[in-house]
């Protein structure tokens, strides 16, 4: 027997699943473009700069997997 209620809601699920996975790429590549800022931000471009070039450990900063981190 047909119910139009479960198969809208289905749509509905699937629907919101799409979107959902195309809102997550579109943030994860604009977290990944972080990468490529600090070179020209003010406040990290100087730990930045002596962490990536002399593989440093400087100012309680380094570096994993091409980000800036503080701390341990």
């Amino acid at each position: 027997m047909f119910k139009a209620g479960v198969f809208n809601r289905l749509v509905d699920v699937l629907s919101r699943i799409t979107t959902l996975l195309v809102t997550l790429k579109i943030k994860i590549i604009e977290f990944d473009y972080l990468k490529y800022l600090y070179d020209y931000d003010e406040d990290f471009g100087e730990p930045w700069e002596k962490c990536y070039s002399q593989n440093l450990y400087n100012y309680d900063f380094h570096i994993y997997d091409g980000f800036l981190m503080r701390g341990n």
